[in-house]
């Protein structure tokens, strides 16, 4: 890979980073938490620094029953997806 695809991939792989570490994302779930820390470090990797992993929240998003009141409405409202 030359240098300015290897630029391009990091620069892809640093937004993905951004978008996974954003609230609502990283501390929705245990899943979307692992795919935030395992993105910080493959771009660790890329970098050349030590990771600065996302601690576990104390409560998951997930289980915050918001989602699932939006589900609820949908469902009410015939609007499933």
């Amino acid at each position: 890979m030359n240098k300015k695809k290897m630029k391009k991939s990091i620069e892809i792989l640093r937004n993905s980073v951004n978008i996974s570490c954003s609230d609502g994302t990283w501390n929705y779930s245990p899943y979307l938490h692992g795919m935030a820390n395992g993105l910080i470090f493959a771009l660790s990797i890329f970098e050349g620094e030590e990771p600065c992993y996302l601690a576990v929240p104390d409560n998951w998003e997930i289980d915050s029953g918001v989602y699932s009141k939006i589900e609820n409405h949908r469902k009410r409202s015939g609007n499933q997806k």
